[in-house]
């Protein structure tokens, strides 16, 4: 089990990283806007942009002393950002093919 929850938290970890990505992606297509007033700030810088956002989710997952529960919740939220994410990207993708 212990290497399910580690697993999770690897997996998390990418869900993170497409997420800076996407939001990169979406935000300079005029797709999408970041509703969090600093982040839509870095999204100025990019290189900034995505190493704060890593930064905060290692900060958050490994040195937090995530419990179980909290790795499962953590993967659900950055699953559902994805998949919202891949919501809107991908009818723009095929369009544009």
């Amino acid at each position: 089990m212990k290497k399910l929850y580690k697993g999770l938290g690897w997996a998390a970890g990418f869900l993170n990283v497409l997420d800076a990505i996407f939001t990169l992606y979406a935000v300079n297509m005029g797709l999408a806007q970041e509703v969090n007033p600093a982040m839509a700030y870095l999204l100025n810088y990019p290189v900034l942009f995505v190493l704060v956002k890593l930064l905060a989710f290692s900060l958050f997952v490994w040195l937090g002393k995530m419990t179980k529960i909290s790795i499962c919740i953590v993967f659900l939220l950055y699953y559902g950002i994805v998949c919202i994410q891949l919501g809107y990207l991908l009818p723009y993708w095929i369009s544009n093919l």
